[in-house]
């Protein structure tokens, strides 16, 4: 299993809170995984990568769990990532550079239209809201080789005309 070792202050690491990137470090420094974070908070692993990054907020409860379980200081965590926190989501640049972030940007350019008209033939007329949102990720074992499989799920949200 792979884990950074080193936070960098350029490219995406640049542009997020500083508060994260002393969070990534811990993280780092104290070789955990996301899976391991998610076993100690009861926080999902998603979320917690989202909140590592400054795309979702955390609660108290998560953020001071984060905190001791990394020994990082809760008051200067909770000063910039707690009550007042805005997450400025979706900041990523068009097209994505990273490899892996231009796989799944592909994987939808290439499949959202035809995912689109099967949810359009299951639901009706509406969408998958990301607000309402949960994601898994899991390492799938194949004869072939080893796989990624991501489940989105996301409420359903009619549109309605009032």
């Amino acid at each position: 299993m792979a884990h950074i070792s080193q936070v960098p202050d350029v490219g995406i690491y640049a542009d997020i809170p500083s508060a994260c990137r002393t969070l990534l470090s811990a993280k780092a420094k104290a070789g955990k995984t996301y899976d391991d974070l998610a076993k100690i908070t009861g926080a999902d692993e998603v979320l917690l990568a989202a909140i590592f990054f400054g795309q979702m907020k955390a609660s108290p409860d998560v953020l001071k769990s984060i905190c001791s379980t990394l020994d990082v200081p809760l008051e200067s965590i909770a000063a910039e990532l707690g009550e007042g926190f805005v997450p400025m989501r979706g900041t990523c640049k068009m097209p994505p550079t990273d490899p892996t972030i231009y796989r799944l940007y592909e994987a939808l350019t290439v499949y959202g239209h035809p995912l689109k008209q099967i949810i359009y033939e299951k639901f009706g007329d509406g969408i998958m809201s990301a607000i309402a949102f949960r994601c898994k990720v899991e390492k799938i074992e194949e004869e072939s080789g080893t796989r990624v499989q991501i489940t989105f799920n996301g409420k359903w949200l009619p549109y309605a005309w009032k």
